[in-house]
């Protein structure tokens, strides 16, 4: 029998870097959830509804691009932009466990930006899925990530990651505002 896809929401939208995220994820949960939305943050910084209601998010912005996950299971996701320039990465990879360090080792020059920013947002979905936030930087190899299933996000020009606690989902994605 195979298992059920667990439905997650990934909304896109453009970020200038000025905007605010506030205003769409009001809105997006309101699609979700009945009632007054109410967002606060865990003490390690993740935001998450009060009372949970049965939803989650997630949020995550880059150069150029806003993404917001929604689902029934907790989840973490997160997006960089592959525009960086060559060799600025180098410091974030002693953040990165240490198989992450040792497969980057062994990558191509010319490739090096990518995996970097690959590996990262890995990282980054896994931690805020565990509610890790940064906390997670002074113990890269935490077992709380272990739990969490990885799945890639392809985006042009970006490396994305989502992380839920499930081997199986059906991803929709869509763009904000919603045409509907």
């Amino acid at each position: 029998m195979i298992p059920a896809a667990h439905p997650i929401d990934l909304w896109l939208f453009p970020h200038p870097g000025t905007r605010r995220i506030e205003v769409p994820l009001q809105t997006l949960l309101s699609r979700y959830v009945p009632g007054p939305i109410d967002i606060r943050r865990t003490p390690s910084g993740k935001p998450h509804l009060h009372p949970l209601a049965g939803c989650h998010f997630s949020i995550s912005h880059t150069t150029g691009l806003s993404i917001i996950a929604i689902a029934r299971l907790p989840l973490g996701v997160d997006v960089e932009s592959l525009m960086a320039p060559p060799g600025t990465l180098d410091g974030i990879v002693r953040y990165l466990p240490a198989h992450d360090r040792r497969r980057l080792q062994r990558t191509p020059p010319a490739l090096r930006n990518t995996a970097i920013l690959t590996a990262w947002t890995r990282f980054e979905a896994r931690a805020k899925a565990a509610g890790l936030g940064v906390a997670l930087l002074e113990n890269p190899c935490s077992p709380d990530l272990d739990r969490w299933q990885l799945h890639p996000i392809p985006l042009p020009g970006y490396a994305a990651a989502l992380a839920i606690p499930a081997r199986h989902m059906r991803l929709r994605t869509r763009q904000w505002p919603d045409p509907q």
